[in-house]
């Protein structure tokens, strides 16, 4: 009987470790969301104010030029990151 309650334990205690590291992880992502939205009607009145700087027509090729370096910082970015958390998983 003992040892079905140590095993029973041991499980909960483990429900309650994932539970804490999951909800961590969702309220991280949470305020880094919060934090990106925080930051879209600056960037956007910035690019506006770039766009109009630009003779007929130019704007459409700095939206594309823009999206484009987003884009590529963006998958740099994921990458670095990916290669962290491969290095943090291998040394644990």
């Amino acid at each position: 009987m003992k040892r079905i309650y140590n095993t029973a334990k041991k499980e909960a205690e483990n429900i309650a470790k994932e539970f804490r590291k999951t909800l961590l992880k969702v309220i991280t992502t949470t305020f880094a969301f919060i934090m990106a939205l925080s930051w879209r009607e600056p960037i956007s009145d910035t690019i506006n104010w770039v766009i109009e700087q630009f003779p007929e027509g130019g704007g459409l090729l700095f939206k594309y030029w823009s999206a484009i370096l987003i884009t590529i910082m963006g998958v740099f970015v994921i990458v670095l990151l990916s290669r962290w958390k491969v290095k943090k998983e291998s040394s644990e």
